[in-house]
């Protein structure tokens, strides 16, 4: 840096010169929200069960429905609504079916661009093929897998509704939404705050994250880190935390976020609220997963790491896939759908049968859980192996897959005496366990029973 002067003259000229870093990515996408109440949609698909289920999902968020069963159907609604001023917002057609294809609807569709403004289309195809391709090319715009999960439906609904009012949709697409590029596009909104006092090691796990898409902010010690916190609560999704830190260790750090965390609770709704998701950020404060990232792994850091209330435990040298199993486990949450009256049928029970037993199996597993938390606390490998297997039995009997599996990989990892990682998957069971109860209470006031398992 250099300076000139002249006095008397015309003043002072600065010089400087600044060796800057091209951006590591995009600048970050805002995924805002786009309310589906009163949305009219059209739900193509001649399989009467999926049709029923598709158009539960959409009324039950408040959208206008309207179900067709036989393809050849579509082009003559959408016309019809649209000379009647109440045109569609959206439409949902499945590829697979007897008479007209998707496809064919969906080019048929396209063929009216002239006469009735444009209409987001969602395919929803059972095809093992890479069919998406093909999707886009008959003019498209979002593509889902069957079966077909509530939250991913709703999720790329928002999203087509969203891009067609910005005009996004208008054009022709070069690229088809899916649940795979929604999930891309939402990291480029999620923080992560890594908390670690070594530069090597936050660097590292920094260029990471930030190639992976998501934003990252650092912080060098457990002071900061609260700091941070304090300032904007609820602006972090994730925070990974080391644990021997100056100023402030990470676990201190933990039990102050904790502290802070209910105090905002009692404040604001009274009651602490999920873990947050970059899908549904709210205004209410929300409880941010912390991940401990420590050399040690040893029983009682575990142990002290369950106390603190941390929710997941990374052990170092950090690895990269191991990061991102983390992170998206904890910022994206898998929600698979649980309806219990299908489950009742496929064991060959009574609902009201199958709905006693699934009571049992809460009050059971609940038990189970809480052992296995209490001896991944201890570091006790055999009495993990044993409830963990426990839970996997009754589980896989019901029916419960996502439960059943956890409980599993919990299970497998004990038998090789590695404990990392299964206190994630022993906080997803209870997650679990929470969406089944959930269930039963809906199913128990009348309404269908979707919950996951």
């Amino acid at each position: 840096m250099s300076r000139k002067s002249e006095i008397g003259g015309p003043g002072s000229t600065f010089h400087f010169t600044a060796w800057l870093k091209n951006a590591r990515s995009k600048r970050p996408k805002s995924i805002s929200r786009v309310s589906l109440a009163a949305k009219k949609v059209l739900i193509v698909d001649h399989n009467r069960n999926n049709l029923d289920i598709l158009a539960h999902i959409a009324e039950s968020v408040g959208m206008r429905v309207v179900k067709l069963s036989r393809g050849e159907e579509a082009v003559p609604t959408i016309e019809s609504a649209s000379v009647s001023g109440d045109s569609f917002d959206l439409c949902v057609i499945s590829i697979q079916m007897p008479t007209t294809s998707g496809y064919d609807i969906g080019r048929q569709i396209r063929d009216l661009q002239s006469q009735v403004s444009h209409i987001p289309l969602l395919a929803i195809s059972a095809s093992i093929e890479r069919d998406a391709k093909r999707c886009l090319e008959t003019g498209f715009d979002g593509f889902l897998r069957k079966p077909v999960q509530r939250q991913k439906i709703l999720d790329m609904m928002e999203t087509l509704l969203k891009e067609d009012a910005n005009d996004v949709a208008a054009t022709k697409r070069d690229s088809i939404v899916t649940r795979h590029s929604m999930l891309e596009d939402a990291k480029h909104s999620v923080r992560i705050l890594l908390v670690d006092d070594n530069p090597v090691n936050r660097n590292l796990a920094e260029i990471m994250l930030t190639k992976a898409g998501y934003q990252v902010e650092l912080a060098n010690n457990g002071r900061e880190a609260v700091e941070m916190y304090t300032t904007e609560a609820g602006r972090f999704d994730l925070i990974f935390m080391d644990l021997q830190m100056p100023e402030m260790d990470g676990l201190q750090a933990t039990k102050e976020i904790r502290r802070l965390e209910s105090l905002n609770s009692k404040l604001g709704t009274g009651e602490p609220q999920p873990q947050s998701s970059i899908a549904n950020r709210q205004s209410s404060i929300a409880r941010v997963p912390i991940v401990a990232m420590t050399a040690h792994a040893m029983n009682r850091h575990r142990k002290q790491c369950l106390e603190a209330g941390m929710d997941d435990y990374l052990s170092k040298p950090i690895k990269r896939e191991k990061v991102f199993e983390i992170a998206n486990r904890w910022v994206f949450p898998k929600e698979s759908v649980v309806n219990l009256s299908e489950l009742a049928r496929h064991l060959d029970l009574e609902e009201k049968e199958f709905l006693e037993l699934a009571e049992i199996f809460l009050e059971a597993t609940a038990s189970d859980l809480a052992k296995l938390e209490s001896a991944l606390s201890a570091g006790a490998t055999e009495e993990v192996l044993e409830a963990a297997h426990s839970i996997k039995g009754a589980a896989g009997s019901l029916g419960f897959e996502d439960t059943h599996k956890l409980a599993k990989r919990i299970e497998m990892n004990a038998r090789q005496h590695v404990l990392e990682g299964t206190l994630g998957d022993a906080s997803s069971i209870r997650q679990k366990l929470t969406m089944i109860d959930k269930a039963l209470k809906e199913n128990q006031a009348g309404s269908l029973g979707n919950g996951t398992a």
